[in-house]
């Protein structure tokens, strides 16, 4: 199968004729692309002259080394599969993992170092395996929209709710600059509370907070004591189709100020989020938990443990050094410079 190079106005074309994941949209993924100093890149495997199946990866350039990565700040590349509805099963999956197979030995070709992070419902990555790409096992939450989720929520998810309308807090709905302020404030508590630091440099990190309150298909729910923000989530949708509705939403960043924390009010966010996304669509996707402390948070929400898969491949150890160890020394040596040299 031949691969090709698209075109955003192609890529377009093609993701908007057909039920395409909120990853897919190039509002969202060329910035955010940009933002990493990488390059958009759309990738279609063709099979008789029709797109059998495409992904859009980023692609980076370091100390002489060509990466192809999902983006750090996406849970998940964009894959989309076309195969004829009218296709037997059997030749379905020969296809499958023809087209799969062939586009791990185009990522050998073109990279020395490949990181992509499939979405769950790509269970067989076979053909990765069998070319020596390592494989990483992965997991989030879903919780299905349908008929409500207050009641399969956990006691400790009740107890923060109960706590959030003692004390009186209230959701809302936040566009524009009342978005990137409230989602600047929360998730800066966050990270300052966990240790951690964003996954981007400071600037380009509020860029992208600022993308997300302008983006298509976003919201961000806030989570408000008087005019105090105590907690936020911005949410991605599937587009919808000319069928129906998109398939999912998906949590993008999640933020609590110090103040929230003790009055449930990133319990009454995710509800707020579920509430929002229960009429545009089927199922709402926790998009990763694999910290611990994470991960038995969103237990309490009651959804369904979902694995799903990473695959890596380094052409040599200097190609993996490059990708992974060279970063995290930078990040820690741009520490000790004053601020005006950074």
């Amino acid at each position: 199968m031949p691969i090709e190079l698209w075109d955003r106005a192609q890529w377009q074309e093609f993701s908007a004729a057909r039920p395409s994941p909120f990853f897919a949209q190039t509002q969202w993924f060329e910035p955010t692309c940009r933002l990493m100093n990488a390059e958009p890149m759309y990738l279609v495997l063709m099979s008789r002259s029709n797109p059998a199946f495409c992904v859009s990866l980023a692609r980076k350039k370091r100390l002489g080394q060509t990466l192809l990565l999902t983006p750090a700040i996406a849970p998940y590349s964009a894959w989309i599969e076309n195969f004829p509805d009218d296709l037997a099963p059997e030749r379905r999956e020969a296809r499958r993992l023809e087209a799969m197979g062939e586009f791990a030995a185009w990522c050998e070709q073109h990279a020395a170092y490949c990181r992509i992070v499939l979405p769950p419902q790509v269970v067989d990555v076979r053909p990765f395996l069998w070319r020596g790409w390592r494989t990483e096992v992965r997991y989030t939450y879903k919780i299905p929209l349908e008929h409500g989720v207050h009641q399969i929520f956990r006691q400790n998810v009740r107890r923060n709710l109960r706590d959030a309308r003692e004390a009186n807090l209230r959701t809302e709905c936040l566009t524009g600059e009342h978005a990137h302020g409230a989602l600047r404030e929360t998730v800066a508590a966050t990270f300052r509370r966990q240790g951690e630091a964003p996954p981007l440099p400071a600037q380009a990190w509020d860029d992208y907070l600022a993308l997300l309150s302008v983006c298509n298909n976003v919201a961000t729910m806030g989570v408000f004591r008087g005019d105090a923000v105590l907690a936020t989530i911005a949410i991605g949708f599937d587009p919808p189709t000319a069928t129906g509705a998109g398939q999912s939403a998906y949590e993008l960043i999640a933020g609590t100020t110090d103040e929230g924390i003790p009055v449930g009010a990133s319990a009454m966010a995710l509800c707020s989020a579920f509430e929002f996304a229960s009429g545009k669509v089927g199922e709402f996707d926790f998009a990763g938990a694999n910290m611990e402390t994470i991960a038995h948070y969103k237990r309490g929400f009651g959804g369904t443990l979902t694995p799903y898969l990473a695959v890596e491949w380094s052409r040599s150890r200097r190609a993996s050094f490059v990708a992974k160890t060279a970063p995290a020394w930078k990040r820690k040596f741009r520490t000790l410079l004053p601020k005006g040299s950074r």
